[in-house]
């Protein structure tokens, strides 16, 4: 049968499956080219420095930040505006896209009489960046690290400073 005696919807279902039987290879080839499992050999001294810039990255992203701690706010209070105004510096240095939408800190359970631990975030650019923080009640000092932990290869270690957390 000739394609222009063919009726008009016979034509249709012919195009229509061999699309869906080309788009089928197509996905069959590259899954097959993309394996998962794909290993990438490094060597073992240039693993060694890549994680040792990333180590320096993190430590960098993380480190303690302070600020005094006005007797005329709540902690709480005091350490998520400390937190925006972080944010807003980092986001006017273009280390992240802004703007800076939102900051809240919770409490967490006190160690030590003198220190009011926090688990904190920051909403910036539609992102949540968690922080931890303390509210030192003896010197009226706050202390904060963002905290990628969670955001970063395992393999890379670069702990919060134990001056954030309680």
């Amino acid at each position: 049968m000739k394609p222009a005696a063919m009726p008009l919807w016979l034509r249709w279902v012919l195009t229509l499956a061999a699309f869906a039987a080309l788009t089928v290879a197509v996905v069959i080839l590259v899954s097959r080219d993309n394996g998962g499992d794909q290993k990438y050999s490094e060597s073992p001294a240039a693993e060694a420095q890549a994680n040792a810039a990333g180590q320096a990255v993190s430590a960098k992203d993380q480190a303690a930040h302070q600020a005094p701690f006005p007797r005329s706010l709540a902690a709480r209070a005091a350490l998520e505006s400390a937190i925006r105004l972080d944010m807003r510096t980092r986001v006017a240095r273009h280390d992240l896209s802004g703007p800076v939408q939102h900051a809240a800190c919770s409490p967490l359970t006190r160690k030590s009489p003198d220190r009011l631990p926090f688990r904190c975030h920051a909403i910036v650019g539609g992102f949540a960046y968690p922080f931890v923080g303390v509210a030192d009640l003896r010197t009226h000092v706050l202390i904060w690290c963002k905290d990628d932990r969670a955001s970063y290869d395992p393999s890379v270690e670069a702990p919060l400073s134990p001056a954030c957390v309680s």
